[in-house]
Order: structure tokens, then sequence, then C-alpha cells
């Protein structure tokens, strides 16, 4: 099985990492490594739309009971992601996607 790695560094910070494994199939699946740009980013996507500051943004926090977000925030929440991660995240898995952990470790978590 062959393993593909794709890494990008600035300074000595790794900027995006990818790393996964085509499945039986020979299709890719699609993974977003967990990495201080990809949790900056969605940090900033949260800001923006629920207009909380990056910075009291925790992985724990749960978009509805600690950052006030209503459904139709949320459902804005997971279309940017969709948009700016060059993925779709199907609503059977949105819906687990309570807290900001949750998606920060949805888009490390191999798709395919």
């Amino acid at each position: 099985m062959k393993s593909i790695l794709l890494a990008t560094a600035l300074g000595g910070t790794t900027i995006f990492t990818l790393s996964c494994q085509p499945n039986g199939e020979g299709k890719v699946p699609q993974q977003v490594e967990n990495t201080s740009a990809t949790t900056l980013r969605i940090k900033e996507l949260i800001s923006e739309l629920l207009e909380v500051s990056p910075s009291q943004i925790q992985p724990g926090d749960s978009f509805i009971a600690d950052l006030g977000a209503d459904s139709l925030d949320f459902v804005e929440l997971i279309m940017a992601t969709e948009e700016e991660f060059g993925i779709t995240i199907p609503d059977s898995d949105a819906v687990e996607l309570t807290t900001v952990g949750a998606l920060i470790a949805y888009l490390k978590s191999p798709r395919t």
C-alpha cells in the first residue's frame, strides 16, 4: 500500500500537511491534518460567523451552548468549512460536529 505525504514549511513551521493512503479501490481519502494553520482558520471562520474573538474559542466549546450559534449559524459554518477546505460534509456527519474540537478532528480524519 502506498502512502503519500505532502508538507510545506515556512520558517520551520508546518503550514499544511496531507497524509493519506489509497483505499482498496484506488481512491485517495480526503484528509486535512491537525496543524496550527487549520485550527487557526477554523477559529477565524467561527469568529467571522458568530462574532466571537478567536482567542476566546476553545476546542471543547459547543457551537450552540458556548458560542451562541443557532441552527442557521451552524449550517452556515458547515458550508463555510466545506468551501474553505474543498470537502463535502454529509448531513449525517455534520449533526455529530457539535464542538470546535469535533470539527477539527473531522477535518483530520480520512474520508473516501
